[in-house]
């Protein structure tokens, strides 16, 4: 459960449209990825991103997710999965609290959160479902090897860019995955790509406050037991 494949397919990540954000502008000057190796490359788009203090991520592809992370300390999402499911997750740092419509939730849980929140302590088993932290993990986790490489300086959405291509061997079925990474200014990811979809990166420092939601439900019980309907 690391690859860059799981952040799209089985995170099921989101965006319905990705924003402009800071990712570096053509008028910046080269920042010399170009001439790295694709490891190095790759190495530096994730120092980039786990350094930066937030950064809004995005997919279309089986469902949708749009989430803003705050690296190291927590972040929000919104997602959407199949039969009508929708969750909304928002985690503080020292609480987890999730809020899914009547579609997510299970019959055994349906009657406690039907248009509650639950608040859930760190660890928990309910506090890695959907975690936006999980999205950076998954997303540079992946087992590449000696794969990655270099494909040159190209442009994508308009913005110059390093592409680096790999083979996760953790998902082999996931194909050729290939990142984008900002050629000017501060290396940022700005996708990956692959035949699940595309993994979105922008808004990089943007402000995120993580608000804790009022009158949450606190049931140690369903943190630690309370599942969802497969979709």
């Amino acid at each position: 459960m690391r690859s860059t494949a799981l952040a799209l397919a089985a995170v099921g990540l989101l965006l319905a449209g990705c924003g402009g954000g800071s990712a570096p502008a053509s008028s910046e000057p080269p920042n010399g990825e170009a001439s790295k190796t694709g490891a190095q490359v790759f190495k530096d788009a994730e120092k980039a991103v786990r350094r930066a203090s937030s950064v809004h991520v995005s997919q279309t592809s089986h469902g949708t997710t749009d989430a803003e992370i705050v690296p190291g300390k927590g972040g929000t999402a919104s997602y959407t999965e199949g039969g009508g499911a929708r969750f909304q997750v928002v985690d503080t740092g020292d609480a987890y609290y999730i809020l899914g419509n009547n579609a997510y939730w299970n019959s055994r849980a349906e009657s406690k959160l039907r248009g509650r929140w639950l608040k859930c302590p760190p660890g928990s088993y309910m506090s890695r479902v959907g975690a936006p932290g999980f999205i950076l993990y998954a997303a540079f986790g992946g087992e590449y090897g000696g794969t990655l490489r270099n494909a040159g300086e190209t442009t994508y959405n308009g913005q110059r860019v390093v592409e680096i291509r790999g083979t996760d061997s953790e998902d082999v079925g996931a194909g050729e995955i290939k990142l984008y990474v900002a050629a000017t200014g501060t290396p940022y990811p700005l996708a990956f790509v692959t035949k699940y979809g595309t993994l979105a990166f922008s808004d990089f420092n943007a402000p995120v406050r993580l608000t804790a939601p009022r009158d949450a439900l606190s049931d140690q019980s369903l943190c630690e037991t309370v599942s969802y309907e497969p979709h």
